[in-house]
């Protein structure tokens, strides 16, 4: 067990002490808000998870018999579009013939662009007031340029080799580029999209955790494997207990580290909500879109480029990470806080300060 986990976890038994203390210390009401991310997790993944091994093992079929050949690793293409525990990973460790690759599409695109697209941004369309769209979004673009460098490192890390490394960057670097320039030429149209396709992932991820319902009662139905059942169970118990660990370090961080929050936010230029967005970014996005509009313009610009590279680091994805390539999780850390710096670099270097006024005190 790696010392990340290790740490979240001794904060996961802080709050459960509390609890035991009747609240004491006011860490227990994180603990279970912490635990009732489980009911929301097991619904979104639950269905998805298990059904896309199974897609996965027919696309690694059909490819093995029809002999595709690509210049990139094709499994770039489904880690563009979903996040690294909603299937890609599972669907790249079966068709990516180097686990080099595994490693750099199902988690670290996935993690970003792919979270992105299918989590992140619908949720963020319906959470932010409309007059706070257009900053959002130019926001999310500053973070999307970041992917390319941030996966760049991330191969070096992995010893992929230079000359697979490039064929299979060219590609991330189109859709990035694509993905933007849609959002600055069809910003109405790209909004619409994405806030239509946060509908159906929704929709989607409530049939097919229906069918996992149906399965494990009626044995007669056999959809997916019993044993994907069991490993997503499992799999998202892990995640909760991370995410009520970072849930009460977050508390205690913004409990007894004002000063230095506030520190950062004049060294930044940003006001005070904007520091603390960033923090609850590292574990979930969700709670920093609930505090978004109380940042000024330049925080706001910095926590939506966050949201596409730094965000779930301390949270669900680095729980999955951790059960899936326990080997990996410093690599992982390490080029998700690399793409968190520098998306806010260059957000503070093309967005001017605005006159920012202490919100908090």
């Amino acid at each position: 067990m790696s010392f990340p986990i290790i740490f979240l976890l001794l904060f996961t038994f802080i709050g459960l002490a509390d609890k035991l203390a009747n609240n004491r210390l006011g860490l227990a009401e994180e603990l279970d808000k912490g635990l009732s991310t489980m009911g929301s997790l097991a619904l979104s993944m639950g269905g998805i998870y298990c059904f896309s091994v199974m897609l996965g093992q027919w696309l690694a079929l059909a490819l093995a018999q029809n002999s595709i050949s690509l210049p990139f690793d094709i499994s770039i293409l489904t880690s563009s579009l979903l996040a690294t525990d909603m299937g890609a990973y599972s669907i790249s460790s079966q068709i990516s013939p180097d686990h080099s690759m595994v490693l750099l599409s199902g988690i670290l695109l996935s993690s970003m662009l792919g979270s992105t697209i299918s989590f992140a941004l619908p949720i963020a369309l319906s959470s932010v007031e409309k007059k706070n769209v257009e900053t959002l979004m130019h926001g999310i673009v500053y973070g999307i340029l970041t992917i390319p460098f941030a996966l760049l490192l991330g191969g070096l890390l992995v010893r992929v080799p230079l000359g697979l490394l490039a064929r299979n960057l060219l590609p991330i670097i189109a859709i990035c580029a694509l993905l933007c320039l849609c959002i600055f030429k069809a910003k109405a149209a790209t909004t619409a999209f994405f806030t239509g396709l946060g509908q159906c992932i929704r929709w989607l991820s409530c049939i097919l955790f229906g069918a996992v319902i149906l399965q494990a009662y009626w044995g007669d139905l056999q959809w997916i494997e019993l044993s994907l059942i069991h490993e997503i169970l499992l799999t998202v118990f892990k995640i909760c207990i991370i995410v009520c660990g970072s849930f009460v370090l977050s508390k205690l961080v913004l409990r007894y580290f004002m000063h230095p929050i506030i520190w950062c936010a004049k060294l930044l230029k940003i006001n005070e909500f904007s520091i603390i967005g960033l923090l609850l970014s590292l574990v979930t996005s969700i709670s920093m879109f609930a505090v978004f509009d109380k940042m000024d313009r330049r925080g706001q610009m910095m926590n939506a480029a966050c949201s596409v590279t730094s965000a779930f680091v301390l949270g669900g994805q680095m729980a999955f990470v951790s059960a899936m390539e326990p080997g990996f999780l410093v690599g992982y850390i390490v080029v998700k806080l690399f793409a968190g710096v520098l998306s806010v670099a260059i957000v503070s270097f093309v967005c001017k300060p605005d006159d920012v006024v202490s919100s908090l005190f």
